[in-house]
């Protein structure tokens, strides 16, 4: 095999891995969490997610005016279960008895093992009392920031590729 051969082969195999590559990158899956205008079905905000990860929903209980903790992890790559919930007060619209595990925690109170798919996790957006928050990974996200206050948003969780990705929150081309 001469140099001229050996150079086109090196070239051809270079390519050939690059190709390899890109098609791997652009259709490899990954999870995301989405936040979803419920009326119009349009994506407001994403966010990276693994299974068994959880995010909380934080808000001001609207007839207490206390804080409320919901929290929920993700399973079977597209499904939200409610994993507990924590409160600091009892009163109007807050549980009174229960069946799962019930326990007090540092001036909080704690519903704990729901374990409760949630099929449509819809959060309607309030601007003045509840002020939503979205805690994941460490970060906060305000909704009221994210959508308009009267919004309802579906939080849902989808496998996409790399590419579909890439073209719907990148590019923002769909």
């Amino acid at each position: 095999m001469d140099l001229s051969n050996t150079l086109l082969l090196v070239r051809r195999i270079h390519v050939f891995v690059i190709i390899i590559f890109v098609f791997f990158i652009l259709f490899v899956p990954i999870q995301r969490l989405y936040l979803i205008e419920y009326k119009s079905g349009k994506i407001l905000k994403s966010f990276p997610i693994k299974n068994g990860e959880e995010f909380t929903v934080y808000l001001i209980h609207s007839l207490e005016k206390t804080p409320w903790h919901e929290i929920y992890y993700v399973q079977n790559d597209d499904e939200i279960y409610l994993k507990e919930t924590k409160f600091y007060s009892f009163g109007a619209g807050l549980p009174s008895n229960t069946n799962f595990d019930f326990s007090f925690d540092n001036g909080s109170m704690k519903i704990k093992n729901y374990n409760i798919e949630m099929k449509n996790l819809i959060y309607k957006v309030r601007d003045i009392i509840a002020g939503h928050v979205l805690l994941t990974r460490g970060e906060k996200y305000h909704l009221n920031k994210i959508a308009k206050p009267s919004t309802s948003v579906l939080f849902q969780v989808d496998k996409i590729s790399l590419f579909k990705f890439f073209i719907r929150e990148v590019a923002k081309i769909v």
